[in-house]
């Protein structure tokens, strides 16, 4: 019997018109990959977006990694 918490998308799912496949298939580009850049980067990844090209030319430094999920 498959449990309504097996599908980690079923909630959105449910909602009229959407398509898991769609955003599945959807390609992002982010820019910068600061504080704001890593929460953009972590919500379409739980939305179930599945290819992000991210680009920042900006370095690391001990400062950010507090505000910084992905580093």
């Amino acid at each position: 019997m498959k449990k309504i918490d097996d599908d980690l998308h079923d909630r959105q799912k449910r909602a009229e018109g959407w398509s898991q496949r769609y955003i599945a298939n959807t390609r992002c580009l982010i820019t910068g990959a600061g504080a704001p850049g890593n929460e953009v980067i972590k919500d379409l990844a739980q939305l179930g977006v599945r290819k992000m090209y991210v680009v920042d030319f900006d370095d690391a430094v001990r400062a950010n990694l507090n505000r910084c999920v992905l580093l």
